[in-house]
């Protein structure tokens, strides 16, 4: 039963990554259209408690599924979303991963928002990905304490659970807190999304207003970013007055 949610959770990321990149690539992606996403890939967890590809890598790594259907899947499923990030940006980070999508709406909540980007950020999601690796060899679950699975399974009893709604409670004030320091799989995704032929950027209309910049709560919308950290949000492009912002080969991007 859990290889078919698996492969019915596969499904979903990939279809909503096509019409993500559909609606991106045409110009139709608004803000409003990512939040919906946001609300039905949320509830996918929930129903499904499936696609959480940072839990099955963790299972990879502590040799709970070398064998047998189980690992082939979550092996397959990784190499297929590292494949999309290289060629699309993280486009499941934003749109597929049930766990990005609860943070996006914790986000939503009308409190001042706490602007944390940059290096420190990078450094940090890189030390704790060693973390997860180097648990791995001494049986140590390191995403277990942040209870990502009790919250989609809706544990209320386990501990864990409210780790979880701590995160999202951070979550209303740091954009994407889980996704942008403790999450393996967002740290791969972020060094192939690095070397993406496509992504966010101005084009010729843009007359370096920096409405972009204030809004991006990640602070790749500012000139010269490599688009590893860009979720597709989408915040950029519906501030932009002039509609000079948009999903594109970087070639054809503007960088000044």
């Amino acid at each position: 039963m859990s290889e078919i949610m698996t492969m019915v959770g596969l499904v979903y990321a990939i279809l909503m990554i096509t019409i993500s990149l559909w609606l991106l690539r045409s110009g139709r992606m608004t803000r409003l259209l990512v939040i919906t996403i946001s609300v039905a890939t949320s509830a996918i967890g929930f129903i499904l408690v499936s696609p959480l590809v940072p839990v099955q890598m963790q299972a990879l790594v502590l040799g709970q599924r070398v064998s047998g259907p189980n690992a082939t899947i979550s092996i397959v499923i990784i190499l297929i979303l590292i494949a999309s990030s290289l060629m699309f940006g993280r486009a499941f980070c934003g749109y597929a991963c049930p766990i990005g999508a609860v943070q996006e709406m914790a986000f939503m909540a009308p409190f001042k928002k706490v602007k944390i980007g940059g290096e420190k950020v990078r450094t940090v999601h890189a030390l704790s990905s060693l973390v997860f690796f180097l648990g791995g060899l001494v049986s140590f679950s390191f995403l277990g304490p942040f209870g990502v699975k009790e919250f989609f399974n809706l544990d209320m009893i386990s501990p864990w659970y409210y780790v979880f709604v701590g995160v999202l409670v951070i979550g209303m004030f740091v954009y994407r807190p889980f996704c942008r320091t403790v999450c393996p799989f967002g740290f791969f995704s972020s060094l192939f999304a690095r070397r993406s032929r496509v992504g966010m950027g101005r084009k010729d209309g843009c007359r370096s207003c920096r409405a972009c910049e204030k809004i991006c709560p990640v602070e790749e919308a500012k000139c010269h970013q490599d688009g590893s950290g860009c979720f597709l949000c989408q915040r950029c492009s519906d501030i932009c007055t002039r509609s000079a912002i948009g999903y594109a080969r970087r070639e054809g991007i503007k960088d000044d």
